[in-house]
């Protein structure tokens, strides 16, 4: 004699919610893993007061500038306070970037030529003006603080999109 036991049992596909979790959870993680990259980068741009103030408001007694290699010494503060995290979402990929809108924050980084600012040492002479524009700004060495800081900075981040991840789960 043969006994045939079958049990057969349907289950809903719920594999839409799963998705929409894990992709939400990803975001969150990346956004707050650009957040901490964010951070860092800020407060290592204003460890190192490059300007010293007098008693005038608003006058600036003396300028310090940043050795090449180190990170630039703040001078307004305005690149400090222009760093903004992001994250982009394209499909299936989640990125996530900290920027600047600041135009001299690549050539601090890089290195290059500062920008053109109107005519600087001029000489005169009798009759004519010599040397009256210069086509180009100063030589600057790179400063960097962006890509020294994303690398002392990713372990750390992984290791938050790693707990952020597991809240998913």
């Amino acid at each position: 004699m043969t006994v045939d036991v079958r049990y057969h049992t349907t289950k809903k596909w719920e594999g839409g919610k799963i998705e929409l979790k894990i992709a939400t959870g990803a975001v969150s993680a990346i956004q707050k893993a650009t957040e901490h990259l964010a951070k860092r980068i800020r407060s290592k741009l204003l460890a190192t007061r490059g300007s010293v103030p007098t008693d005038r408001v608003g006058w600036v007694k003396s300028v310090r500038s940043s050795q090449p290699g180190e990170v630039p010494f703040w001078q307004t503060g305005n690149l400090a306070n222009s760093v903004k995290p992001a994250v982009t979402i394209l499909k299936t990929k989640v990125k996530g970037q900290v920027s600047t809108r600041v135009k001299y924050a690549r050539t601090l980084e890089n290195g290059g030529f500062t920008e053109w600012s109107g005519q600087q040492h001029l000489r005169f002479t009798d009759l004519k003006l010599v040397n009256p524009i210069r086509k180009s700004g100063q030589p600057i060495a790179p400063r960097p603080v962006w890509r020294p800081t994303f690398e002392e900075e990713n372990n750390k981040m992984l290791e938050i999109v790693k707990s952020e991840m597991k809240k998913v789960f």
